[in-house]
């Protein structure tokens, strides 16, 4: 009837300003020429379409207030006008409470038919029969998204038979509405209270989403902080060296890592690594890795130490991953470097104004069985610097294509600034890496280890 007596008005009122547009038009085209009578029509024409405009406005609000806000409707009204503001199952069962049940004397059955699990029944013997709960939600199996009707028989109906149930379907959900008094109800407001239904499940299915993701998002952060926690908290102070670092994980959880562990008052075992792969098992490889050179009992022979790592990553059977890894005994009081480089971007020992690489000798570590380890031994001395990077910075590549480590450029600024603070050449190192990539930006993990003697 809503709908009937509202299109009814506003066809009358359309007809109205019609004819009355129309007699106005022509008494003017009798009194003055073409030019101005279209001028005078066109503002006539904007002077009805308001007019028009207004009196439906009023004539929507006076149906609007005759058929939902009086009577039978105005009792579940508030059903469809508080469904847009819950945001949660424990809101929409609220509004369920107090509108459609202390107010509509309805009784409700919201389940899923995807588990059958109930979300929420009402009091009373209908909604709380087992068999009846079974028989409505095998009914609503296999229907397509939409409003429903159903008869005392549970048999679905058209929408001007005898009711006794509305079944909102939505996704898995069933949300069968069962009252007595169901024909006497505008169908209109159960049209809105679906498209309500079918926003507040959109709305909690987006947030859950959200707090998923916020949830993981936490656990990475954590999984970050322990990480972190792994690595040395600052850069010691070691008699006769200087030592500049750069570290910067991609995302929150990187596989590049570090160490400086003091063997004398001499010696330090220095450690840079690059776990293949990024995320938690990426992560945890790098703790095993680092627990496992910390805890080597005699850390001056990097052969066992190369080792006890082997077999660390090996028995967590992770597939495919292994790690890169630097391992540098330096002897101030020799003045040597003694050095495994295993599957990393030779580092690169600026000794006398020339470039030096510390050459590979064991391959990565992880993955393949190792034979013997030649352990190789380097001079050391006053001015010299030893840059140890993983492939973050080494892989940089320039519009043209090259690769920073093969660049003229890159080796020609290192020697020119060798004289610099290890911190500020560690600083222009990253700058020129930077500056050098044609996106600006670094594709990787980075860990950049500068070690300075003399100083």
């Amino acid at each position: 009837m809503y709908t009937i007596l509202k299109k009814g008005s506003v066809s009358l009122l359309a007809a109205v300003c019609a004819v009355m547009f129309s007699a106005v038009c022509l008494a003017f085209f009798q009194s003055i020429g073409i030019l101005y009578y279209g001028i005078v029509c066109g503002v006539l024409f904007l002077v009805f379409s308001f007019l028009f405009t207004a009196v439906k406005r009023r004539v929507d609000e006076y149906y609007f207030r005759r058929y939902f806000l009086t009577g039978y409707n105005k009792r579940i009204y508030g059903y469809y006008d508080r469904i847009r503001v819950s945001f949660s199952i424990g809101d929409f069962i609220e509004v369920i409470k107090s509108t459609l049940e202390a107010e509509g004397d309805f009784a409700v059955l919201w389940t899923n038919r995807k588990t059958g699990n109930v979300i929420y029944s009402s009091p009373g013997r209908l909604t709380s029969d087992p068999k009846v709960i079974h028989i409505l939600t095998e009914a609503g199996k296999g229907k397509p998204d939409g409003i429903y009707y159903l008869g005392n028989d549970f048999r679905f109906l058209p929408a001007k038979g005898e009711k006794e149930a509305v079944l909102f379907i939505h996704s898995n959900h069933l949300l069968f509405q069962f009252s007595k008094y169901l024909n006497v109800f505008e169908g209109k407001l159960f049209d809105g209270a679906y498209r309500e239904f079918q926003t507040y499940l959109n709305r909690v299915d987006t947030m859950e989403k959200m707090f998923s993701l916020s949830a993981i998002s936490r656990e990475w952060e954590l999984v970050a902080e322990t990480q972190k926690a792994f690595l040395p908290a600052a850069i010691p102070s070691i008699k006769g060296l200087k030592i500049g670092l750069n570290y910067e994980a991609l995302v929150n959880v990187s596989g590049d890592y570090y160490d400086f562990l003091p063997i004398s008052e001499d010696k330090t075992l220095f450690v840079v690594g690059d776990v293949s792969g990024k995320g938690l098992s990426a992560a945890l490889i790098m703790g095993i890795i680092m627990n496992t050179i910390r805890i080597v009992g005699d850390k001056q022979n990097l052969e066992t130490i190369v080792r006890y790592v082997d077999s660390a990553i090996k028995t967590m059977k992770f597939d495919g991953k292994f790690t890169a890894l630097f391992l540098a005994i330096v002897d101030t009081a020799e003045g040597t470097i003694t050095h495994v480089t295993a599957g990393i971007p030779e580092p690169w020992l600026l000794q006398s104004g020339e470039v030096h690489f510390l050459t590979t000798n064991c391959p990565l570590v992880g993955i393949i069985d190792i034979g013997d380890i030649a352990i190789i031994k380097t001079k050391f001395m006053t001015g010299d610097v030893m840059v140890i990077s993983t492939d973050g910075l080494w892989e940089l590549e320039s519009a043209d294509g090259r690769q920073l480590y093969s660049s003229p450029e890159f080796k020609e600024m290192l020697l020119s600034k060798a004289g610099l603070p290890v911190n500020e050449l560690t600083g222009e190192i990253v700058r020129f890496g930077k500056e050098f990539s044609h996106s600006g930006k670094l594709r990787d993990d980075l860990a950049i280890m500068l070690i300075k003697a003399g100083e």
